[in-house]
């Protein structure tokens, strides 16, 4: 804490100008609350009501916990082998909440390039089919298809690439997994 010297607490060793500096800093940051003094106070903030929603949870989110979604940009991304609007393909078994999750961390890497200013995630989910996890199966087909089609993976994700056809085919076909592309491009 500052005091200014006097002659009672003995002599100091800086100038006058610098203790008069001091105690102005000392007022301005011990004396008041605010980091302004009353005189120049801004003005109270005015709330501001949006006209979209931030996040939209659809009943169809609910129906089943095992899902993939897909990230969905409302201007297309650039990749090597053309434009596409899907930016991030993931999966869960949790249900909404990790879609909700991952909405958060994805849009903002992605909202901040130039020219996007809405995300979108859509789900698509699949029944079981003989044992199968057929949603794991079914983010695996998306992103091989999509890295044929697109030459790279979705922006946002990050492994992926080296995926090749296993089984998957066996579960799902080619025209299918070639239809939801369509649908999101």
């Amino acid at each position: 804490m500052f005091f200014p010297v006097d002659s009672k607490h003995g002599a100091s060793f800086r100038s006058r100008a610098e203790h008069k500096r001091e105690y102005v800093v000392w007022v301005l940051t011990e004396c008041c609350q605010s980091a302004y003094p009353a005189f120049m106070t801004k003005r109270k903030p005015h709330p501001k009501v949006h006209n979209e929603p931030a996040i939209t949870i659809t009943r169809t989110a609910y129906a089943e916990s095992e899902l993939v979604y897909i990230a969905y940009a409302d201007k297309p991304l650039r990749y090597k082998k053309g434009d596409s609007r899907i930016a991030y393909i993931g999966t869960t078994k949790n249900g909404v909440g990790r879609v909700a999750s991952s909405a958060a961390w994805k849009a903002r890497d992605v909202l901040f390039r130039r020219g996007i200013s809405k995300l979108d995630f859509y789900i698509v989910s699949a029944p079981r089919y003989r044992g199968h996890a057929t949603y794991r199966k079914l983010e695996r087909a998306l992103l091989i298809r999509f890295s044929e089609r697109y030459g790279e993976i979705p922006t946002e994700n990050i492994y992926g690439g080296l995926l090749r056809w296993r089984d998957e085919l066996k579960v799902f076909t080619l025209s299918r997994i070639n239809k939801i592309l369509d649908d999101f491009a």
